[in-house]
């Protein structure tokens, strides 16, 4: 697939033709894309499509053995799919931590913690539960105020109470990657859908114009992800609808 022109805004993310692999296995096979200010997009697609590595290659953690990226973002943050626990830092400490580094008062991150409803600042991370450490990460990593958030599966853990102030934070959010598996999962304030497949963006949609870049109207490309679970535009019984 070519790169996906956007619009012709001011870019944050350009990626062409990116491969990478590990072994024998062929994670990423040729990916391009550009994101400009402004869009919020989601990647979706099955585990072991890319969408992880795609993040990290945007994050700089890895390099493609192949192809370009350039980020013209000043600030990234990188929520991965699996959660630390931060030896024995406490909530308190960790809060410090990212402000200093990233040169804010703790109010800043402290407040976001707070609205994600975690008070308890002198618990130990790790012996806080699964869902509210996956809070905690939302909250100091969206806290910072980075203009280039990368958010790997992140409603993970979260419960029906964290979805809400998780998806509320998007709305106030200018731009963002964000990567589901789960079609329900798409947040209401997402501009474009990528469908990822074998390492691969196979096509992305505009929630604007309701049309796949490669030219075919949202509902006549759905992609089954389960029982009666396809991303059209519409309102069928028993439809995803993006």
């Amino acid at each position: 697939m070519g790169i996906w022109e956007g619009g012709g805004l001011e870019e944050v993310v350009v990626v062409k033709e990116v491969m990478k692999g590990y072994g024998r296995v062929k994670a990423l096979d040729g990916v391009s894309l550009r994101l400009n200010k402004g869009q919020r997009l989601v990647i979706l697609g099955e585990n072991g499509s890319g969408k992880s590595t795609l993040l990290r290659i945007i994050a700089g953690l890895e390099l493609p053995d192949y192809g370009a990226v350039e980020v013209r973002a000043r600030k990234i943050a990188l929520v991965p799919d699996f959660i630390p626990d931060f030896g024995r830092m406490r909530v308190w400490e960790l809060i410090a931590l990212i402000a200093e580094e990233n040169g804010l008062s703790h109010r800043t991150p402290e407040q976001w913690v707070r609205e994600f409803g975690i008070d308890r600042l002198g618990d130990r991370v790790k012996n806080l539960s699964k869902g509210m450490r996956r809070r905690l990460m939302l909250a100091v990593s969206l806290g910072i105020g980075a203009d280039l958030p990368l958010l790997d599966e992140p409603y993970n853990g979260l419960d029906v109470g964290g979805r809400t102030v998780f998806s509320n934070k998007l709305k106030e959010l200018e731009t963002y990657i964000l990567t589901t598996h789960i079609i329900s999962e798409i947040p209401p304030s997402a501009t474009h859908l990528a469908y990822m497949q074998d390492g691969r963006i196979e096509d992305i949609a505009d929630r604007g114009t309701g049309v796949w870049i490669s030219g075919k109207p949202c509902g006549e490309r759905s992609y089954p992800f389960g029982p009666k679970e396809y991303i059209v535009f519409g309102g069928g019984e028993g439809e995803r609808i993006f």
